[in-house]
């Protein structure tokens, strides 16, 4: 009996000890969630998304809020329905209906 237990707790510390590990290092294949991820950090707590010189930034801290938006000089593009609809160009100029703004604020269509 005494062995069984001590095997059982084995396996299980050898699970636990696996799935830190998951979380723990670089996971290099595609993941999947389906419900919820909840990140819970200290004061300042944020998710970067990077491909090559691209960095997409999600945070939040006490101070400044909610934050969303690059952390490099690239554009930000919000779509629905597949469809470019809101353009925030690297300089500053924001595009409603238009992804090349010539003006701080450039409204296009209806």
């Amino acid at each position: 009996m005494k062995k069984e237990a001590v095997f059982i707790f084995a396996i299980s510390l050898i699970l636990v000890t696996s799935l830190f590990a998951v979380y723990a290092f670089t996971y290099d294949e595609d993941l999947i969630v389906n419900g919820k991820i909840d990140v819970n950090g200290p004061e300042n707590t944020g998710i970067d998304i990077k491909t090559g010189t691209l960095t997409l930034r999600q945070s939040v801290n006490s101070a400044a809020g909610a934050q969303f938006g690059t952390v490099t000089d690239h554009d930000l593009n919000l779509f629905t329905s597949n469809m470019g609809r809101l353009t925030i160009l690297s300089d500053g100029k924001v595009g409603i209906g238009t992804d090349k703004p010539d003006a701080l604020l450039d409204v296009k269509g209806g």
